[in-house]
């Protein structure tokens, strides 16, 4: 995410005027943004300046990254509790990034994400992008919110 001081074309959606805003309780930066578009709807002045919007931009963007991260370990752990359960079911997957130095990913449908996977170094090869896999859970710590697979079948 990135936050400028003055409107931009986004680069994604490729409209000319982009704001972002859920609840104003979340992040700072959707209670700045409803604050700047409702004094201009009301015909007022912006209550920050131009200049104050560009200086909290970086201190945003790193709260933004923050709050992601933390958001990332809280999801890694609630999964590897729900895996926990599961070792030894084997998964079928699709292999999104093929192994480079034994890790690559692959998106597993039935729980509907991407998970690094370990490639054996004695299999030759390894699977390319968009290979059918079947994997099974290998390593798992909770703690940690670390799940890697690897594959169910043998060599």
């Amino acid at each position: 995410m990135k936050y400028a001081h003055a409107p931009g074309r986004h680069e994604g959606l490729g409209v000319d005027g982009y704001l972002q805003a859920t609840s104003p309780i979340r992040r700072y930066a959707d209670l700045l943004h409803q604050r700047q578009l409702a004094a201009v709807l009301e015909g007022r002045d912006p209550p920050h300046s131009a200049a104050e919007v560009r200086d909290l931009a970086p201190a945003l963007h790193l709260q933004e990254r923050l709050v992601r991260a933390a958001e990332g370990e809280r999801e890694d752990y609630w999964m590897a509790v729900l895996l926990e359960g599961r070792r030894g079911e084997v998964f079928e997957a699709v292999a999104s990034r093929p192994p480079s130095r034994g890790r690559g990913n692959a998106w597993i449908p039935a729980l509907l994400g991407e998970f690094p996977f370990r490639w054996p170094k004695d299999r030759p090869g390894g699977p390319v992008e968009g290979a059918a896999l079947r994997l099974r859970i290998g390593r798992l710590s909770r703690h940690r919110g670390r799940i890697e697979f690897e594959p169910a079948d043998p060599a």
